[in-house]
């Protein structure tokens, strides 16, 4: 009698590991640097800066919910909240609020040289 039990555990333990993963599909694991995850997402590999901790939303061709950017507009540094590619006029928005500002995206094609942190060590 505790045979036909197996399979149906066996098929529970498999939901079980599973769900978190089909929870949040979005949450995919992508290895790599962000350069060179983002032409992958329809993004330029330079627009991002090196050696900052940058959080959002990545999908096709933007970045919402942004935090740890910032730009400097009129002599003041905001914070960018938003980054969205447009290919068709080759350019990327960059959003600060309801304000938004588009560069061409050749400004970004290439990924900035990351000067080291002065203290650290590279080993």
């Amino acid at each position: 009698m505790a045979k036909p039990l197996l399979p149906l555990t066996s098929l529970l333990l498999l939901l079980l590991l599973l769900l978190p993963l089909l929870s949040n599909p979005s949450a995919a694991v992508v290895a790599g640097t962000a350069n060179d995850v983002l032409p992958k997402f329809g993004l330029p590999p330079g627009l991002l800066p090196n050696n900052k901790t940058i959080k959002g939303k990545l999908s096709y061709g933007a970045i919402s919910d942004l935090s740890g950017i910032q730009a400097k507009k009129f002599f003041i540094w905001v914070p960018v909240t938003g980054i969205v590619a447009h290919p068709d006029s080759r350019s990327i928005e960059f959003q600060v609020g309801f304000i938004s500002e588009s560069l061409p995206v050749d400004q970004f094609e290439t990924v900035p040289f990351a000067r080291p942190t002065p203290g650290i060590s590279p080993n």
